[in-house]
């Protein structure tokens, strides 16, 4: 999340060819800047198949759906 929520329109390549866009580290998500929903609308914008899961390696949120779904 220290890279910042506009990281789809600086690598916007990335985004388009991309899968599965993982948010890691959503425990910390109180401590910084990151607005998930202007990064998911900027993703979906660029990439509307994107699946785009917010997980925490740390708590284990999110992971199941996303080992089950991606």
């Amino acid at each position: 999340m220290p890279e910042g929520d506009d990281k789809p329109y600086k690598y916007p390549l990335m985004f388009t060819e991309a899968d599965v866009v993982l948010i890691n580290k959503t425990d910390v998500l109180p401590y910084f800047d990151f607005n998930v929903k202007a990064f998911t609308n900027a993703v979906k914008g660029l990439n509307p198949d994107a699946s785009i899961f917010p997980i925490s390696c740390k708590t284990g949120e999110g992971l199941e759906e996303w080992i089950l779904l991606a």
